[in-house]
């Protein structure tokens, strides 16, 4: 039974249609999900290098 829905479900073409959305929604959104990790490393990089030539600025 389940094996039959299954082929129906892959025969049918709306939800063949809702299958390809959601794997190309899916993959959308790891590749975004990858490009902010980037993102965010580039960012934390920046700013430590600001604080530590903050840090060694001399005031006086």
């Amino acid at each position: 039974m389940i094996r039959t829905s299954i082929t129906a479900f892959f025969g049918d073409e709306d939800a063949s249609a809702a299958m390809e959305y959601i794997l190309i929604v899916a993959l959308i959104s790891v590749a975004w999900l990858y490009i902010w990790r980037e993102y965010t490393a580039e960012l934390t990089q920046i700013y430590d290098r600001l604080a530590r030539d903050l840090r060694n600025v001399k005031i006086g």
